[in-house]
């Protein structure tokens, strides 16, 4: 019976600590949402997106997305200097659009394909798309074959 007060005492700082580090990751949360809003609005108001080169790609899941390609004034490494906070990080540009540095790569994804083109002509950006072309000329290639095969069996017809 004599440890209890030494047991009371210290699960009562325990529970003291606790709820200053949850009072602190409110306030890191509250700081790093402050950050990232600033950084976007720097992102458009400083025009830092003006002039760098982009390839469209969508993903398995078809979101679109901007990967950067290129970067002669390394805006958007000063950018990723100011944002990063882990190997794989993220905020929102603007309602929508989101830009992600994961490990080497800086890129830009959006809810909804429409969105890409608005978003990249505002912002000054150069964007390709010779990945998306390679892969519908595939595509088509893929097609092409796989329609001479179901009528070379039959399968065409129902």
């Amino acid at each position: 019976m004599s440890l209890k007060p030494k047991i009371e005492e210290l699960s009562s700082l325990i529970k003291k600590i606790e709820d200053e580090a949850a009072r602190f990751h409110a306030e890191g949360y509250n700081l790093r949402q402050q950050r990232a809003g600033l950084i976007a609005r720097m992102l458009v108001e400083e025009k830092l997106m003006e002039g760098t080169e982009w390839e469209m790609t969508l993903d398995h899941n078809s979101i679109a997305r901007l990967s950067l390609k290129k970067d002669d004034e390394g805006k958007m490494n000063y950018v990723e200097d100011l944002a990063r906070d882990g190997w794989h990080s993220s905020f929102e540009i603007e309602s929508g659009v989101t830009l992600q540095f994961d490990d080497n790569e800086i890129s830009i994804e959006f809810q909804s394909a429409k969105m890409m083109i608005p978003f990249a002509k505002k912002n000054g950006m150069k964007v390709s798309g010779t990945t998306l072309t390679n892969k519908l000329s595939q595509l088509k290639r893929d097609v092409a074959a796989l329609e001479i095969v179901c009528h070379q069996f039959n399968l065409d017809k129902k």
